[in-house]
């Protein structure tokens, strides 16, 4: 009979396997470190980035602020007040000649959601001279009047288009027939005249034929 008998102090150990299995484990801690790293100087360059170019934006809107300031104070000296009217006088009138009643209708009724109707028109100037419609319509549900404002806004022909009032009215067509619940809306938005939007596409097309011949 044979006896196998450890006379080490120590109970046996396979060494190098715990040296493998450790070396493993920092090489993965190694490379997720320098991932973590990497990541981290990438965030760093671009909060730079957006922090300079904030800045920059910032600096140009201050120029632009100075240089309205500088021209509406030249605007309201004494000796400019009559070009000053005159000119708002034009624009205002230049505003009021681009509406075009079949244009706008024309406009609505291409992204105008089913069941909403309209019920009045009113074009009016703003106060930087630009066509401002206010929309009043009527429709089964105020869901509604929310979709015709999302595509307006998708529309080039409206901008900053609101829901100014909501007014939820019952209606009921016989006497013993179920009541209906009906909303009337009011909406304003920028209205973007056909010889705009030309002047604002011209520059686009011109820069894609350059980019074409390029």
């Amino acid at each position: 009979m044979r006896l196998n008998i450890n006379l080490a102090t120590q109970p046996y150990q396979n060494v190098r396997r715990v040296l493998l299995l450790w070396s493993m484990a920092v090489a993965i801690v190694a490379v997720l470190t320098c991932a973590l790293l990497w990541a981290a100087i990438g965030a760093t360059r671009s909060w730079r980035d957006a922090t300079r170019q904030s800045n920059e934006y910032r600096s140009k809107i201050a120029a632009c602020d100075r240089e309205r300031v500088n021209a509406e104070a030249m605007l309201n000296r004494p000796e400019n007040r009559s070009t000053r009217d005159q000119s708002l006088f034009i624009n205002t009138l230049i505003a009021r000649k681009a509406f075009s009643w079949t244009e706008v209708l024309s406009d609505l009724e291409r992204i105008m959601p089913s069941g909403i109707h309209v019920i009045a028109i009113a074009p009016t100037i703003s106060d930087d001279n630009q066509l401002e419609l206010k929309l009043g319509a009527s429709g089964p549900s105020r869901e509604r009047a929310i979709e015709l404002i999302s595509r307006m806004e998708d529309s080039p022909h409206f901008r900053n288009a609101l829901l100014r009032t909501d007014v939820a009215e019952q209606k009921q067509s016989e006497p013993n027939a179920r009541k209906e619940i009906s909303y009337r809306f009011e909406i304003t938005a920028i209205y973007v005249p056909s010889y705009q939007r030309a002047a604002t596409d011209e520059p686009a097309s011109l820069a894609e034929n350059k980019g074409g011949k390029r």
